[in-house]
């Protein structure tokens, strides 16, 4: 019996972090990833925007056994620097022409003024 708790209690921690993972919005609606505008510091890491000339990524640096225990067991892949402490992981990353075109996208029918009839 506490080895069927055991084993349910182990689909239930991976369901919630599947659950954490997917988007609020779901895949079929034109909605912009959202990225921070900046940075923000804690006891245990950084959150950063890293960007490239084609990506946009939203990464957590952290010095190695003193990270979120979210990276390590959300699945996510952990880079250590060589012959130092320190770690990085991306947490969400796209193209930024993807990016661009879902704001675009959104903007044209929320936010732009509907056309003139000419």
């Amino acid at each position: 019996m506490q080895a069927l708790r055991f084993e349910l209690s182990k689909l239930k921690r991976s369901e919630w972090r599947d659950m954490r993972r997917q988007s609020l919005y779901g895949d079929e609606l034109p909605v912009p990833c959202l990225f921070n505008s900046g940075s923000a510091i804690s006891k245990k890491g950084i959150n950063a925007i890293e960007l490239t000339h084609e990506t946009i990524a939203l990464v957590y640096w952290f010095i190695a056994g003193r990270g979120k225990q979210f990276v390590s067991r959300g699945g996510y892949t952990i880079e250590q620097f060589r012959d130092t402490p320190y770690c990085r992981s991306v947490l969400n990353q796209d193209q930024l022409d993807y990016v661009q075109a879902k704001i675009e996208l959104l903007g044209r029918s929320m936010f732009s003024p509907p056309p003139a009839n000419v």
